[in-house]
């Protein structure tokens, strides 16, 4: 049997996961109804609320955030209608994929990629497209770590009256995330990034505002299983026994709800400023070996670092030294930026991780 090596992740996600977490994985498999797990599933969704600060629906789905991103997406449109997708990076690509794939018609907003997408331009861009039926925009697109200005963006968003959706997939519980003060309607995460939670799990904050565009439209563009208002209405028939219309995973509900009380009882923004000093003070040390930082300030995500490769340097040759010789791994860029940039990340057990980490950075040779 092939079995995969076990290195120290420090890849943009998923990352390593706390021993406590691990061990929940390993238990017994428990039936997805009853009056316990229903128990359990109303107080992981309000410990999901305080992560997300949001009174909004909370709705958990267990499959990739990218799925639950086109849930959102194709619960709130219908086909045919046109939505404006925030493009400036590999992840706000994606959105303009899946518009495509929902029958939906996209207006890109683009820029290259890691660069700006300011709040003028988007204004820009509803006044220019009045048929425009919503807003799509990525919160930290890790192929480049840039933190999108969501904030400004869901302001506009209320000015034109239009529903923002908002892929965190990547930032909630890392960075600065207030889905209610900023006006986002439909925000969805996944645990296998900054909330350091196994993979195969996403949440997704649901609007009073995006409930009432579902339920005016007779014809949305998602199927059964991605539809958010069947599971909606399968928790308000049957929340007390039945939350879910489908099999669920008791592991990943049981972790879940251990990691978000362990981030709850952190505070969220004595986490988000452990995760900015990490950024920091990691960033400081690559700038003293040579390397120059391909996002950072306030538009940099705490969650990942992302460099320029040195010209002497072969980034896959850097990948792999670290993998082969230190168990150590790390990214290099997506699709135009592979040969251009490296992507550190500092998730889970970033204490323990980034010294070894620049230690062995300091060995290899080139």
């Amino acid at each position: 049997m092939t079995k995969l090596p076990a290195l120290r992740l420090m890849i943009p996600g998923p990352g390593q996961i706390d021993d406590d977490v691990i061990a929940i994985m390993g238990r017994p498999i428990a039936a997805h109804y009853g009056p316990d797990w229903a128990t359990l599933y109303k107080e992981t969704i309000d410990l999901m609320k305080k992560v997300f600060l949001t009174q909004s629906d909370v709705l958990f789905h267990f499959c990739s955030g990218q799925a639950a991103v086109e849930a959102g997406m194709g619960s709130l449109f219908a086909p045919d209608e046109s939505v404006l997708i925030v493009n400036n990076g590999f992840f706000g690509h994606r959105l303009g994929i899946l518009a495509e794939a929902l029958g939906l018609n996209k207006v890109e907003l683009t820029a290259k990629w890691g660069d700006p997408i300011t709040p003028s331009t988007l204004r820009k861009a509803l006044l220019a497209n009045p048929n425009v039926k919503g807003i799509c925009a990525v919160h930290h697109d890790t192929s480049t770590g840039r933190l999108n200005p969501i904030q400004a963006y869901g302001q506009i968003a209320q000015e034109f009256d239009l529903p923002l959706i908002v892929d965190a997939i990547a930032s909630a519980g890392g960075d600065p995330l207030f889905i209610d003060d900023w006006h986002i309607d439909i925000c969805v995460t996944a645990g296998n990034k900054c909330l350091g939670a196994p993979v195969g799990w996403a949440a997704i904050s649901v609007s009073d505002k995006a409930w009432s565009i579902m339920d005016q439209k007779s014809n949305v563009a998602a199927g059964w299983y991605l539809n958010l208002k069947m599971w909606r209405d399968t928790m308000e028939a049957q929340g007390d026994w039945h939350p879910t219309p489908v099999t669920v995973s008791s592991h990943n509900l049981e972790a879940l709800h251990l990691v978000l009380t362990k981030i709850c009882e952190e505070g969220l923004e004595n986490r988000w400023q452990r995760f900015k000093n990490t950024a920091v003070s990691f960033r400081e040390e690559m700038k003293k070996r040579g390397f120059s930082l391909f996002m950072e300030g306030d538009e940099a995500s705490s969650a990942i670092t992302a460099v320029h490769c040195p010209l002497h340097m072969d980034n896959e040759t850097l990948v792999a030294a670290l993998r082969d010789q230190h168990q150590i791994q790390i990214s290099s860029g997506i699709a135009n930026l592979r040969e251009k940039i490296w992507r550190i990340g500092h998730l889970g057990n970033a204490e323990e991780n980034i010294p070894a980490f620049l230690k062995a950075l300091d060995t290899i040779k080139f």
